[in-house]
C-alpha cells in the first residue's frame, strides 16, 4: 500500500498472516504465533490479538491450541470474534489487553505433532512408545546385593597364569613385588615421599624461631668518644681555649621478655670520663650505675595469649603443612596403587593373550590338516591372521609392562627395581572380590572427617584466623603501658673502679622512678579495619570447610557405590565369560562332526572364530573388572583419608 511507511506496511502483513492461521487452522502451517503488540505498533494505531482473547477466541471456535489434522476443512468463518473499533488505517485485529510479550509455537515437524497431548488422551499410545518394564517398575526399599565367591580367573595361577616370570627367563633379575611392601619401600627410597616429609619438618624450625622471642638477651657495649671542641664560652672550661674530654662508656646486662608482655633490663655500666675542664672534679672520674628497668603493659599487647600467638601461628602452620604433606603421601600411594594394579592388568591380559595365540595356532593347524578335505583356504587364512593379531597384541602389551614398571620403579625408588639390575616384575597381591560392609558409610565418614588432609588443612586455616582475630581485637585496645626504674650509682677518681662500683651500694640511697605511658589513634580505623579484614577471613574458611566437607562426604559416598557396582559387575562378566567359553564347547564339537549336523564349514568356523574372539574380550572385560574393583577398593581408603597417613611425633 502505497500510503502506509515501511513498518506500518510490514506490521500490517504480519497482522493478516496471524489472522489467516487463527481462522485457517490450516496443518501445514509450521508456525502459529500470536504475540502482543510493540510500542511502535501501538503507537502507529496497529492492533494485536491478545492472550486473553486469543484463548477465548478458541474456546468460542471449539479447537485446541494444537493444529488440526490435515483432512480436517477448514471453517468458514469464526463463530465468535470479538468486535474492536477500527482505526482507519489499521488492519482488523484485536487490541492488546497487557504489555508482556506472548507466543505460542507448535513443533515444526508434521510428524511429530500433537504427541504430547495424544499421550494424554489416549494411553494405548503411551503403552506404544514406553517400555512396559517401565511402568510396572517399582524401586526396591532396600539394596540387594549377591555374595559370591570366586577364587579368581586360571590367569592368577602362579604357575599357569600372570604371576610367573612373562618377559624374561633370567630369574636372577627377576623382582616379586607385594603391594604393601611397595608402599613401605617408597617411604625409604622415594626422593618424592623424602620431599614431602622434608617440609613439615622446615615449618617446625618456625616453633623454636617464634619461642626464641623469650629466650634473655645477655648483651656488653664499649664505646670510646675522644672530644677536642674550641671554647666559646668561659664558663665551659674555666680558662682553657678548647675543651680536651675522653668518654668512655661501658655496659653489660641482661634483657628478657615475659609471656604477659613485660620486657626487663638489667644492666651494670662502668663509665670512665677526664676533661681538662677547670670545673671538672675530680679528675678521672670512674661512674658505675647498676640499673633495673621494667615496662609491663596493662591494655594493649597484654597477656600470654597476644604474646604467644606468634608461637600458636607457627604451630598451626606446622599443622597445616603437616596436613599438605598427608594429602601429597595420600595421593603418591594412590599412583602406586594404580601403577600396581595397571601392571597386573597388563600382565593378565599378555597371559590371555598368549592363551588365545596358542589355541588359534592349535586351531590353525587343525584347518592346515584338513585343507583340501573340507577346509577352504579362506579359513586358513583367517586362523593365520587372527595368530597375527594375537603377536602384535602380545608385543604390544609387553612394551606397555615394561613402561609401567618403569614407572613403579620411579615411585617406589627402591634400588632393587631399576631397570639396570630387573628386567621383570612379578606381582604377589592377587585381586580380590570384596563387597564392602553395607553399613560401612558412617565409619568412612568418620575416618574422612578426621584423616582426610583437605579437611585438616582448613582446620589448621580456621585456627589460624581465629588467633588473628583475636590478637586484632586486642589491638583495639589503646596503649597504657606501667614503666618503673631503679638504680645506684658510685663515682670515684683517679681511675678507681672499684671503689666506684662499692660506692653504688655503701654510699647513699637507691634512685627509683615509675609512671605510666598512654596513647590511643584517634577513630582507630587501622584496627577495626584490620579486626574487620580477620573476622571476615574467619567466615570465609568456616565457609570453605563446610563446602570441603560436603565434597568428601559425597566423594566417600561415590567411592563407595562405585565399588558395589564393580563387585556387581565382576560377576555380571564371569556370566559372560562362562556363556562364551560355552558356546565354544560347542562350536568345536560341530567342527570335529559338522556333518552329522548338517552345517557347513564356512558357518561353522566363522561362528567358531567369533566365539574365539569373544571369550578373548570377555576374560579380558572380566580381568579389567577385577582391576576396576581393587581401584575402587583403594578409591574408599583414600576418599576416607586412611591410604597412608603421617604418625605424628
Amino acid at each position: 500500500m502505497p500510503g502506509l511507511p515501511h513498518h506500518r506496511k510490514k506490521s500490517k502483513q504480519r497482522s493478516i498472516v496471524a489472522l489467516l492461521c487463527i481462522w485457517l487452522s490450516v496443518d501445514w502451517h509450521p508456525v502459529l504465533a500470536v504475540r502482543f503488540a510493540s510500542d511502535e505498533e501501538r503507537s502507529s494505531g496497529i492492533a494485536v490479538a491478545s492472550s486473553d482473547e486469543f484463548e477465548r477466541f478458541l474456546e468460542n471456535s471449539g479447537k485446541t491450541a494444537t493444529v488440526a489434522s490435515a483432512d480436517q476443512a477448514p471453517p468458514k468463518a469464526s463463530p465468535a470474534l470479538p468486535a474492536v473499533p477500527i482505526p482507519p488505517t489499521s488492519t482488523t485485529l484485536l487490541r492488546p489487553s497487557q504489555s508482556e510479550p506472548f507466543q505460542v509455537v507448535p513443533s515444526r515437524d508434521p510428524s511429530a505433532r500433537n504427541t504430547a497431548s495424544s499421550f494424554a488422551t489416549d494411553p494405548s499410545l503411551a503403552r506404544d512408545v514406553f517400555q512396559p518394564a517401565l511402568e510396572n517398575y517399582v524401586p526396591p526399599d532396600d539394596e540387594v546385593w549377591i555374595n559370591y565367591t570366586w577364587e579368581g580367573g586360571w590367569w592368577e595361577s602362579p604357575t599357569g597364569g600372570a604371576l610367573k616370570p612373562l618377559l624374561t627367563n633370567k630369574m636372577h633379575r627377576v623382582q616379586r613385588i607385594d603391594l604393601e611392601q611397595l608402599i613401605w619401600q617408597s617411604m625409604q627410597y622415594s626422593p618424592k615421599v623424602q620431599s614431602i616429609l622434608k617440609m613439615p619438618k622446615i615449618q617446625r624450625s618456625e616453633i623454636d624461631i617464634a619461642r626464641g622471642d623469650f629466650d634473655p638477651m645477655r648483651y656488653a657495649q664499649s664505646n670510646f668518644k675522644d672530644t677536642s671542641d674550641p671554647v666559646g664560652n668561659t664558663l665551659t672550661t674555666g680558662g682553657p681555649n678548647r675543651l680536651n674530654d675522653y668518654f668512655w662508656e661501658n655496659a653489660v646486662g641482661i634483657r628478657d621478655r615475659n609471656q604477659f608482655g613485660g620486657k626487663t633490663d638489667f644492666g651494670q655500666a662502668i663509665n670512665a670520663r677526664d676533661s681538662n675542664s677547670l670545673f671538672f672534679r675530680p679528675n678521672n672520674q670512674v661512674d658505675s650505675k647498676l640499673t633495673l628497668n621494667y615496662s609491663q603493659p596493662l591494655m594493649r599487647g597484654a597477656g600470654v595469649f597476644y604474646n604467644t600467638s606468634s608461637i600458636r601461628l607457627s604451630q598451626m602452620k606446622t599443622e597445616e603443612e603437616v596436613a599438605i604433606a598427608n594429602t601429597n603421601l595420600q595421593q603418591h600411594a594412590r599412583t602406586i596403587h594404580s601403577a600396581y594394579w595397571e601392571l597386573m592388568l597388563a600382565r593378565f591380559q599378555l597371559a590371555q593373550v598368549i592363551k588365545a595365540k596358542f589355541r588359534f595356532e592349535t586351531l590353525s593347524q587343525k584347518l592346515e590338516n584338513r585343507r583340501g578335505i573340507d577346509v577352504l583356504k579362506m579359513h586358513t587364512d583367517r586362523a593365520n591372521s587372527m595368530v597375527q593379531s594375537m603377536i602384535a597384541q602380545d608385543n604390544e602389551l609387553r612394551g606397555k609392562i615394561v613402561g609401567l614398571q618403569l614407572d613403579l620403579a620411579r615411585l617406589v625408588g627402591s634400588p632393587d627395581l631399576q631397570n639396570t639390575v630387573c628386567d621383570e616384575m612379578v606381582p604377589l597381591t592377587r585381586p580380590i572380590a570384596s563387597l564392602p560392609p553395607l553399613d560401612s558409610l558412617e565409619d568412612e565418614l568418620y575416618n574422612a572427617l578426621m584423616h582426610r588432609g583437605e579437611l585438616q588443612e582448613i582446620r589448621s586455616q580456621i585456627e589460624t584466623e581465629s588467633v588473628r582475630k583475636q590478637i586484632a581485637t586486642n589491638e583495639l585496645r589503646p596503649t597504657l603501658d606501667l614503666v618503673v626504674e631503679g638504680y645506684v650509682r658510685g663515682l670515684a677518681g683517679d681511675k678507681r673502679i672499684i671503689d666506684s662500683s662499692s660506692r653504688q651500694f655503701d654510699s647513699g640511697a637507691p634512685s627509683y622512678s615509675g609512671g605510666f605511658t598512654y596513647q590511643s589513634p584517634h577513630r582507630n580505623r587501622a584496627a577495626r579495619a584490620n579486626l574487620q579484614g580477620r573476622a571476615m577471613a574467619l567466615a570465609e574458611r568456616i565457609d570453605a570447610y563446610e563446602d570441603k566437607k560436603m565434597e568428601v562426604e559425597a566423594q566417600v559416598y561415590k567411592a563407595i557405590v562405585t565399588s558395589k557396582a564393580t563387585y556387581r559387575s565382576i560377576l555380571a562378566s564371569l556370566y559372560s565369560a562362562k556363556s562364551v567359553l560355552s558356546e565354544i564347547e560347542e562350536r568345536e564339537a560341530k567342527l570335529e562332526d559338522f556333518f552329522t549336523e548338517g552345517n557347513t564349514p564356512s558357518s561353522v568356523l566363522n561362528e567358531l572364530f567369533d566365539a574365539e574372539n569373544r571369550l578373548l574380550n570377555a576374560e579380558k572385560e572380566l580381568a579389567t573388572r577385577q582391576i576396576e574393583h581393587m581401584q575402587a577398593l583403594t578409591q574408599i581408603k583414600y576418599e576416607s583419608g586412611t591410604l597412608l597417613t603421617i604418625a605424628r611425633e
